[in-house]
């Protein structure tokens, strides 16, 4: 039995990926800060330095993201 109904890919606003964006560095840093206060900036577990090194990785690719869409003009 085939379904005749089309299914349609979900495409968001420029204006909802930058929100979306804008959310995901903020929920970086926040980690970030809360794994900074939490075992401090000296000795620490090793993944805690290896997950502030990640996040801020991810970081830097979101804000690249975020320039090229904010740099989009809706032509």
């Amino acid at each position: 039995m085939q379904n005749d109904q089309e299914y349609q890919t979900y495409v968001p606003s420029r204006e909802e990926e930058i929100r979306s964006i804008n959310a995901m560095i903020a929920s970086l840093e926040r980690s970030n800060a809360d794994l900074l206060a939490r075992y401090g900036s000296g000795v620490r577990p090793s993944w805690v330095s290896a997950d502030m090194s990640m996040n801020g990785h991810r970081i830097q690719y979101y804000r690249k993201e975020l320039a090229k869409l904010e740099g989009q003009t809706d032509a």
